[in-house]
């Protein structure tokens, strides 16, 4: 009897295995000195990995080479490869290599498809951190894109079995690079959004949020993410207003009691100075939801549905006034606009109240 081509299949995999392990030590030790050779091994890597790859996804480990080992032994290869063409870079010099980083960044994409990260997700969230912050890495915006699109896959999935160490470097990771990811124009400042709203989601099951913290935590943030709009200006989020308006939404359900008053004085202004940009086009359907949310959810904070002695008199004509003048404005907007829209049934009645 023939064997099957699964055991085929899985034979081949785990016959490489040795002769992975025995070239990343190889290149982990230096022991290879020319440049040939060692971009040669580092395609043999790619090789065998691409091999073994499926047999690791399957949930399958081996004692040769276990997927944790490989894992922390790519990262450590790709950060290698980092730093030296950050070396090349600091003498402008533009030959990089970038074999072992595209490698290590596939194979954490395709492990953080099938939730195989989390065992190891102490190692991947440092290598994260390490690579962003290199200064290679930030001249070069594919490779924060690349990078913080894996991050978010995972976030997305395992953010509440983070522990908070870990959890407080990523965040405090998002929020320094968030200012500078506006000006890259890449996918990696609506990512850094993404990251932000996945942690906020599960930050009170943390000590992020401990005692004042969550309130410190988000007055932060929204000081940090405000203070880079006036810098840089509203008209470097267009790409990104879903992610914009997902987050602040988020914001204000969980912490609009505890943070109205610094809530309502960034996010008035901000939708005010918004509403002119509004795409009412079918291409941007997506952004037009999550801004019509963030408005239902502004007006609501801004004037609570509750009777006027709740508020102080001039505050609530004050922030009325306001978040009306925002609703008006957007109202004429979708009104003057040419291009035909339908707006939805569940927004009636924002602008009906």
């Amino acid at each position: 009897m023939l064997p099957c081509e699964h055991s085929l299949s899985e034979e081949h995999a785990l016959s490489g295995l040795p002769q992975l392990s025995k070239l990343i030590n190889v290149l982990l030790e230096k022991k290879i000195k020319r440049v040939g050779e060692r971009e040669a091994a580092k395609r043999d890597i790619a090789t065998i990995v691409s091999n073994c790859l499926p047999f690791y996804i399957s949930g399958s480990d081996s004692d040769v080479l276990p997927l944790n080992r490989l894992i922390k032994d790519l990262c450590t290869l790709a950060l290698i490869e980092v730093d030296e063409n950050g070396e090349k870079l600091s003498k402008n010099v533009s030959s990089w290599k970038t074999g072992s980083l595209e490698l290590t960044l596939t194979v954490l994409s395709r492990l953080c498809d099938k939730n195989l990260l989390y065992a190891d997700y102490i190692d991947f969230l440092r290598f994260s951190v390490s690579v962003v912050e290199s200064p290679f890495v930030q001249s070069q915006t594919w490779v924060e894109d690349d990078i913080t699109n894996v991050l978010v896959k995972f976030v997305t999935t395992c953010t509440c079995l983070i522990a908070s160490d870990p959890l407080k470097e990523l965040w405090s990771l998002v929020w320094r690079r968030f200012p500078i990811a506006m000006d890259t124009g890449g996918r990696s400042c609506g990512n850094y959004l993404r990251i932000s709203r996945s942690i906020l989601k599960h930050v009170n099951e943390s000590t992020l949020a401990s005692g004042d913290g969550g309130q410190k935590l988000v007055a932060d943030m929204l000081g940090t993410f405000f203070n880079a709009v006036r810098r840089k200006g509203i008209s470097k989020l267009t790409g990104q207003i879903e992610y914009v308006f997902e987050l602040l939404s988020l914001v204000i359900d969980d912490w609009g009691i505890e943070c109205r008053e610094v809530i309502l004085q960034h996010c008035i202004p901000f939708a005010s100075s918004f509403v002119e940009k509004l795409n009412f086009s079918s291409a941007a359907i997506n952004d037009l939801d999550s801004t019509w949310t963030f408005f239902d959810r502004l007006l609501h904070l801004a004037v609570p549905d509750c009777k006027a002695s709740c508020l102080v008199p001039n505050e609530a004509y004050l922030l009325a006034q306001s978040a009306c003048e925002v609703l008006r404005n957007a109202l004429c907007s979708l009104s003057f606009n040419r291009i035909e829209y339908e707006l939805k049934e569940d927004f009636i009645p924002l602008f009906a109240r």
